[in-house]
């Protein structure tokens, strides 16, 4: 650790797992590039960065779970198709397409309760322990651009 006039610096590592996937990070000194008021304690330091490192990890862990799921291309696509596909015309093929809708608010509510456990761990440690409740996401309705393209009403 070392004081640079900023406050307290160090340079850490910790690790972070999710879907059985374990990363670990060092946190660099140039990571360490915030204004934290001279005197700060270095544990409201760490938490802090780990905070700010995770939330973004955790975003692109998500992501990448419905992007495993559903391509970004086959996503506009469903875009496309929701929006040419007035309910009053095709009310059975927005109830399929909102098949997913409800499964992506699932996904969302998944990132924003985790986010809201980082942001309320009083620790790096207690921060560190949470992880997305994958379980809490509606199970995937395998909606299909072919199947929704079929439905004519």
């Amino acid at each position: 650790m070392s004081d640079n006039g900023l406050g307290p610096i160090f340079a850490d590592t910790f690790v972070y797992t999710t879907n059985g996937t374990t990363d670990t990070y060092t946190m660099q000194p140039s990571l360490l590039a915030f204004n934290f008021p001279h005197g700060t304690a270095i544990a409201a330091v760490q938490l802090s960065i780990t905070q700010q490192l995770m939330i973004p990890q955790v975003t692109e862990d998500l992501m990448s779970y419905i992007t495993n799921n559903y391509h970004d291309t086959t996503m506009i696509l469903f875009l496309w198709i929701n929006a040419l596909s007035p309910i009053a015309t095709y009310p059975n093929r927005q109830a399929y397409l909102g098949q997913l809708e409800t499964w992506l608010t699932s996904c969302a509510v998944c990132l924003s309760t985790t986010i809201a456990a980082i942001n309320a761990a009083s620790t790096a440690a207690q921060a560190l322990a949470v992880t997305p409740n994958y379980a809490s996401i509606s199970a995937n309705p395998n909606v299909t651009l072919w199947g929704a393209l079929a439905i004519s009403n």
